[in-house]
């Protein structure tokens, strides 16, 4: 069976990393697609032994460290990953990610989060 995890972006190490982390366990052969990825920071960690797969605006201007500016773009950026192939997609979300477009023979499974923090708290960080 071949398995996809979406996660909204990867630039911080929280608590929707470590449920990724947990998923990655269960599938170690998953596919992991997200917005914005900062391999540096998850060096040595469960999520860099698997293939990453990033969304434009990743490669944007200073997109790994200013990509909540590009909010606009987030549900473009989600729709546009290519998750035909897999079994299952299974998306990690507090923000877009569910929005991924799957075909009608998939199993889309979402653990959804609490709303962005940054949306209604101000905080940037």
């Amino acid at each position: 069976m071949k398995i996809a995890i979406v996660h909204d972006w990867f630039t911080t190490y929280a608590g929707g990393e470590k449920v990724v982390e947990a998923l990655c366990e269960l599938w170690p052969q998953a596919d992991i697609f997200t917005l914005v990825y900062n391999a540096e920071r998850y060096q040595n960690t469960i999520i860099a032994r698997h293939k990453v797969t990033t969304s434009f605006i990743d490669r944007f201007p200073w997109g790994k460290k200013l990509f909540r500016h590009y909010f606009a773009f987030y549900p473009l950026a989600v729709e546009q990953f290519d998750l035909r192939g897999y079994d299952v997609v299974v998306s990690s979300s507090a923000g877009f990610s569910h929005g991924v477009i799957t075909d009608p023979g998939q199993l889309h499974v979402c653990y959804k989060y609490t709303p962005m923090r940054y949306a209604w708290s101000g905080d940037q960080e």
